[in-house]
């Protein structure tokens, strides 16, 4: 195993951003893996440029 718990997506990434109390818990108590695909949508979402 990669040590790696779950494999995130764009809309649990942006609630873990945002501060959600609902995915607050899974985010400190787990290991979490973002995609290339899922790091640039969110990139997009909140405007960040390099």
């Amino acid at each position: 195993m990669s040590g790696t718990d779950y494999l995130i997506d764009t809309n649990i990434l942006v609630y873990i951003l945002q501060g959600n109390p609902r995915v607050r818990y899974f985010a400190q108590e787990e290991t979490l893996a973002v995609s290339n695909i899922t790091e640039m949508e969110v990139l997009g979402k909140f405007q960040i440029s390099e």
